[in-house]
């Protein structure tokens, strides 16, 4: 140890070395062995100078033991506490330390979507580094537009981009890096309709990429992909055409993230066309050429998979009726009529067609020609009898079809006569030969 000092009147200052020892069980400050006497000691109290009166040093001294003076050279007075009736040192309350820094965690954070949220912390540390409790901090960010932070320092992502976030204490701040970057969470593709119902019909489609939070992420663009090009293709744009009739998906992808919608290709019919005009009309037979019909989509293309349309026929114009089948079936989108006849007086006709949920299809005219010879009517009946001779008046006969239309182009049928009634042999005649008429 170095030196205990006592001020005296005469404004010196004593001064002894001292070392530090045990004695007994107390600890004490004693003179350097090498400089005291081996001579008997007393107690004595000094009161270091500048010190308060509680704290005091416990010295052992020889009883002829005096100081000498000298200057004072040292500005700091060791002290030792002792046993017996010494008193301990005492403190006051100790002053608290200033913030140093202040410590954000995390440091860096990025958020992929809106509405997504950081809790941040922040520690107020002294210039040791220690932790400094029970302080509170003013958070802020420094672009409300892109992140916003609330007092308790959880901030929520509102657009793309990068924000500071600060937490304050007693004047001394910390931050942490914020960035806001959409990531794509999801791909919603939509269609307009979800049927095309006629080859070559399109569509076009939109693909929405979005966030975790479903937010739409702008400035993305979609690869486009069909399941069976052979159903429907699909172009870089979205746009979706039809090629056969099926069932295809559809998939848009953004940022190796899939979105799919389905579509079906099924084609309606919109109209129906004459492909074969009815013809060859005789009263009462089966037209020679029977109509056929094709059912096409609203693009003009037949519409093979409509196996279930009816269609009617019907005379428009001239008269008369139909005989036969007057109604027929779809297949594979072709209607075709089979036995379909017209009776009636002979004559120009118009046969018209119909089916539910189609305007009516009117044909070209068919003109109707008298039927197989099925009748004959007497023009002249017989006179003038005499027996044994020829009939001044012979009798004459028209031969016509089921419809009463004479058949002025026969010239084939024969006619035989034979007595009715009244008896008697008629003398055999050979067989009429027909005529226009008879």
């Amino acid at each position: 140890m170095h030196l205990i000092t006592k001020k005296s009147q005469t404004n010196l200052q004593y001064a002894l070395p001292l070392a530090l020892c045990r004695t007994s069980d107390d600890y004490g400050l004693v003179p350097n062995a090498n400089s005291l006497p081996r001579k008997g000691i007393k107690m004595i109290r000094f009161s270091p100078l500048g010190s308060p009166p509680p704290l005091r040093t416990l010295l052992r001294l020889p009883a002829d033991f005096k100081m000498r003076q000298t200057p004072l050279f040292l500005g700091t007075l060791i002290l030792a506490a002792c046993g017996g009736d010494a008193t301990e040192p005492q403190t006051g309350p100790t002053a608290p330390k200033p913030v140093a820094s202040v410590q954000v965690t995390p440091s860096t954070r990025t958020l992929t979507a809106f509405g997504a949220t950081q809790q941040f912390q922040a520690i107020a540390r002294d210039a040791d580094g220690a932790t400094l409790s029970g302080k509170s901090f003013t958070w802020a960010s420094s672009s409300p537009p892109v992140a916003t932070v609330n007092s308790t320092g959880l901030a929520t992502a509102v657009s793309n981009g990068s924000s500071t976030i600060t937490a304050t204490t007693d004047g001394v701040s910390g931050d942490a890096a914020l960035t806001v970057a959409q990531a794509v969470a999801s791909v919603e593709v939509t269609s307009p309709e979800d049927t095309l119902t006629a080859l070559g019909a399109t569509a076009s489609l939109t693909a929405t990429p979005k966030d975790a939070n479903g937010n739409p992420v702008a400035g993305k663009t979609a690869t486009w992909s069909s399941s069976n090009v052979s159903t429907a293709t699909v172009e870089t744009d979205g746009t979706v055409t039809a090629v056969t009739n099926g069932d295809v998906t559809i998939t848009a992808t953004v940022d190796g993230i899939n979105g799919s919608v389905a579509l079906v290709v099924n084609q309606v019919a919109a109209e129906f066309v004459i492909t074969t005009q009815p013809d060859g009309a005789a009263a009462g037979e089966a037209l020679t050429t029977q109509p056929a019909f094709e059912l096409h989509d609203s693009g003009g293309n037949l519409a093979s998979n409509d196996n279930s349309t009816e269609m009617t026929a019907a005379i428009a114009s001239g008269g008369g009726s139909l005989v036969g089948s007057v109604t027929a079936t779809a297949v594979s989108g072709v209607v075709s009529f089979s036995d379909l006849g017209i009776r009636g007086t002979i004559g120009n006709r118009t046969l018209s067609f119909s089916a539910l949920g189609f305007s009516t299809v009117t044909s070209e005219i068919v003109t109707l020609t008298p039927g197989p010879p099925s009748q004959l009517a007497i023009t002249t009946q017989p006179s003038g009898a005499a027996a044994g001779q020829a009939l001044t008046t012979q009798p004459v006969l028209a031969v016509s079809d089921i419809d009463q239309n004479l058949i002025d182009s026969d010239n084939t049928t024969q006619v035989t006569a034979a007595i009715a009634s009244g008896g008697a042999p008629c003398r055999a005649l050979p067989p009429l030969q027909p005529s226009r008429a008879l």
